[in-house]
């Protein structure tokens, strides 16, 4: 059944640009409406439940925020579409999400670019390190330059250099977790590939860098992996370690950047990737494309298997339509069955503070993982988030003041910063229970007998 399985709408590439999308020359708004039609009508009827959209990078065109208020209202409304949440979008930054102007107007972030291109590949994580961790002044002016696509990131919880789940430490990626057909966690990471990117990005001499914190995450009993990134290995100045770290945790890989659709099964994994849902309109050899991709655990306990099936859609010029991407077989699907640890479905563990997808149903029963319920909760935080960051700004600082999340310190504070920062204090103070309850009846939701951080008694 569809309904027992994870399905993600798949988009990279989409490149929209300040001066022309949503205009009258805007030459990729026939593709963007076909793409809505072929993802909600036609593809639609292949699954009970689509879980969310996945977005591997350049999102933007030159990374400014009229481009992302466009990037928002259209996704957001491909989501609708879909039937999904709007807190079910995930998204990573690719190089045109990166603000130029920003770059070539400070030597010092050049010169950093510089160091980290030039230095020797064995001392390359320890200068990532250095960098980003050591020197908050020097993090802050690397990220500068993806500041805009962060803002925009926020309204879905993917920004990077984002808090970890206790406020203390400053990630160069995220995660978040959800729950597969067994009761085991795909746990997304989102993994941030512009560290380096400026104007002088070049496959040969400019190569960009992932780096081991990104790309080697620790392997978790009932815990499989999915990553989001917009550049494939070959285009990274630390491919091969980076290519090994993925294969050897990664069993499904996303990727954009390249604007021909690819997918490339490893010995235990599947790389995917994208190809451009508006690539350049001046490519000669021009097709936009999207895909979805399915995740379902089949057999139990030492017989598990990963079964990852993509639905490649291609555009046919000759009608002006997205169509399926036929193989040999007459087949426009591909499947994968890749192994997977063996796991029992009662063990203690996965545990996770942010499994979000899981059916009432499931949390009444008796046969599920005890500890996964109680941490359950905590991964309604993200819509949480969400529905709190929709409110109007007087209605935020009215909840934020009640709650006593403001500070004196935060007239310093642009307003968007401000209540994400207040819903980390939140989270520190452990009084989601009570912000939910705020938020619930900003919404005018008198029924607040089902708070989902509700402490124990």
């Amino acid at each position: 059944m569809d309904s027992e399985k994870l399905v993600f709408l798949h988009l990279s590439d989409i490149h929209f640009h300040y001066k022309y999308s949503g205009g009258v020359f805007d030459l990729d708004e026939v593709t963007r409406i076909e793409l809505e039609r072929d993802s909600s009508e036609v593809m639609f009827k292949r699954f009970e439940d689509i879980t969310g959209i996945l977005v591997t990078g350049d999102i933007a065109y030159n990374g400014k925020k009229e481009e992302y208020a466009f990037a928002k209202e259209w996704l957001d409304s491909l989501c609708n579409k879909l039937g999904c949440k709007t807190d079910r979008i995930w998204i990573v930054p690719g190089n045109h999400d990166i603000d130029r102007t920003i770059t070539k107007n400070n030597p010092s972030i050049m010169s950093h670019h510089h160091d980290l291109r030039a230095i020797n590949k064995g001392a390359l994580d320890g200068k990532i390190r250095e960098l980003f961790s050591s020197h908050d002044e020097t993090r802050e002016l690397l990220y500068r330059p993806i500041s805009a696509y962060n803002e925009f990131a926020k309204e879905y919880d993917c920004q990077i250099n984002r808090q970890d789940d206790d406020g203390k430490k400053s990630l160069p990626y995220w995660e978040d977790d959800l729950a597969l057909n067994d009761g085991s966690i795909l746990r997304l990471r989102g993994i941030n590939s512009t560290l380096v990117s400026d104007q002088k990005d070049d496959e040969h001499s400019n190569r960009m860098i992932v780096g081991r914190y990104q790309s080697l995450p620790p392997t978790k009993k009932g815990v499989v992996y999915l990553s989001l990134c917009h550049h494939p290995p070959r285009w990274l100045l630390d491919q091969d370690s980076v290519e090994q770290y993925l294969d050897s945790r990664m069993q499904v890989q996303l990727f954009g950047h390249v604007h021909k659709s690819r997918i490339t099964p490893g010995k235990n994994n599947v790389r995917i990737i994208a190809g451009a849902a508006h690539p350049d309109n001046s490519e000669n050899d021009r097709y936009p494309s999207y895909n979805f991709v399915s995740i379902s655990v089949q057999g139990k306990s030492n017989d598990r298997k990963l079964e990852v099936i993509v639905y490649p859609r291609k555009w046919r010029e000759e009608e002006n339509k997205f169509i399926g991407d036929f193989d040999g077989n007459n087949l426009d699907t591909r499947k994968y069955v890749l192994d997977i640890e063996a796991w029992e479905t009662n063990a203690s563990e996965p545990k996770s503070d942010r499994i979000k997808v899981i059916s009432e149903d499931e949390s009444d029963n008796e046969n599920s993982d005890p500890d996964s319920q109680k941490e359950q909760p905590k991964g309604r935080a993200k819509e949480l988030l969400f529905n709190f960051l929709k409110l109007s700004h007087q209605k935020k600082v009215e909840i934020c003041r009640s709650l006593g999340l403001i500070k004196k310190k935060d007239k310093e504070i642009n307003d968007k910063n401000i209540h994400s920062k207040c819903f980390a204090r939140a989270k520190e103070k452990n009084i989601l229970d009570k912000l939910w309850c705020e938020v619930e009846n900003a919404y005018g939701n008198k029924d607040l007998t089902n708070n989902p951080f509700q402490k124990e008694k």
